[in-house]
């Protein structure tokens, strides 16, 4: 891996440093990725990565997309990100690396941040491909499968990574984390580390739920519950633009999209007034999804469900009032 801090140019040697790296594990691709001090916190999500195919001429072609991500990286709109998610990002601390592209499936492992011995993995098609849209997910109790969408698949060898770095010794006990992985020839290979949220449990538990038989319930609400509207539009323009504007300065509210992007899209700030959120048809912890359900724990009684099927038929348009009781296991929700 060469990685290059702001100001350094992409070499003829430092070229063939990356050829000889690519001849050794047989890759005909290279990523081009982008970090800072801050992606600890989450500003990885609004990095810019870029795949570029080896081959003639390829030493020009790198040194191109090397500049273009340098300047992505001072647009306003990262600018603005890492000011609304309270990061003290700075561009010139950004390094650039370029490593051989591996082309294999990623995961993630999520700790559950309300449920003990819960982990949440989920694997994505490689960068450069149908990445964002094609994933698969599962949860595990206690090591155990609990629960798989789209399918079995050999999610368990992610787990590895994140006993290895928890068995360490250098993380929080009271805040949860994500675990990005490559999975690789035969073991996964760890990219990040970044945190996802406090840890807290709840003091009572929730009767008459109707969530499912996923783990994918998040936050703690007071035990009577806490009152919302619901966001809801058929596109995300129209959710933006049509609704939103609609809600008082003081009206927390729920924001179900009815269509969901895996990818971040940083020019869609999480509103202040969101107390929850959830989507429809994907359980994947997305960095999309990643940082609005943070969004939401940031609140003291902020909550999140992923793939609530349930809760897309019962509430619909219009901004209906709910009434939400989460304990980080389970969720009801009830009309008012």
């Amino acid at each position: 891996m060469e990685v290059l801090k702001s100001g350094d140019s992409y070499t003829g040697e430092t070229h063939r440093g990356v050829k000889a790296a690519c001849k050794e594990v047989g890759s005909d691709r290279v990523i081009v990725r982008t970090s800072e001090p801050t992606d600890f916190q989450g500003m990885v999500d609004a990095m810019p990565t870029e795949v570029v195919e080896m081959g003639w001429f390829s030493r020009g072609r790198i040194a191109k997309v090397i500049e273009q991500v340098r300047q992505r990286c001072t647009h306003p709109d990262v600018l603005k990100y890492a000011e609304v998610e309270g990061f003290g990002y700075d561009p010139q601390r950004v390094t650039v690396s370029v490593t051989p592209f591996s082309g294999y499936p990623h995961g993630l492992v999520t700790e559950h941040p309300n449920q003990d011995g819960v982990r949440l993995v989920d694997e994505w098609e490689p960068y450069g491909g149908n990445f964002g849209d094609k994933n698969v997910s599962a949860d595990f109790v206690n090591g155990n499968m609990a629960y798989a969408y789209m399918g079995q698949y050999n999610f368990k060898k992610y787990l590895a990574v994140q006993e290895w770095i928890r068995e360490s010794g250098v993380l929080d006990s009271d805040m949860a984390y994500q675990f990005e992985c490559g999975s690789g020839q035969s073991n996964p290979v760890l990219f990040q580390v970044r945190e996802f949220a406090k840890r807290a449990k709840a003091n009572f538990e929730v009767a008459h739920s109707r969530s499912g038989n996923m783990h994918r319930v998040f936050g703690i609400t007071p035990e009577e519950g806490i009152e919302v509207v619901v966001a809801r539009e058929r596109s995300r323009r129209m959710l933006y633009e049509n609704v939103l504007p609609k809600i008082s300065d003081t009206q927390p509210f729920i924001l179900a999209p009815d269509q969901t992007h895996s990818r971040l899209l940083i020019d869609e700030i999480p509103d202040r007034r969101m107390l929850g959120y959830t989507t429809k048809d994907k359980p994947a912890l997305s960095h999309q999804a990643t940082r609005f359900v943070q969004a939401a724990l940031r609140h003291r009684h902020g909550f999140a469900q992923l793939m609530d099927l349930d809760f897309y038929e019962r509430y619909r348009y219009g901004l209906p009032k709910v009434r939400v009781i989460s304990d980080g296991v389970r969720q009801r929700v009830e009309p008012v």
